[in-house]
């Protein structure tokens, strides 16, 4: 985790840099779209962790509690698909 808030310091700190204001809008246009495709790709894996603890025996309070949400959100994760993440 440290390692990823270090990389998007970073990142702030070369967009702060650019010196035109329409560069640094593209720039940041850019990193916002690359950072949606990363979102995506982070609830696919949990939404594949959730269906793995479900599928192993777990509860839905169970799984809520290691996630850190709702039982109710924990279900309603389990039922994303691969293009609602992807939309």
């Amino acid at each position: 985790m440290a390692v990823q808030l270090n990389a998007l310091a970073h990142v702030l700190y070369l967009l702060d840099r650019i010196a035109d204001p329409a560069e640094r809008i593209r720039a940041i246009r850019a990193v916002q779209e690359g950072r949606r495709s990363e979102d995506d790709e982070l609830v696919h894996r949990l939404v594949t962790a959730v269906r793995a603890l479900r599928d192993s025996g777990r509860t839905w309070p169970e799984i809520g509690a290691v996630a850190g949400v709702t039982a109710q959100r924990a279900q309603q994760l389990a039922t994303i698909t691969r293009q609602e993440t992807t939309a």
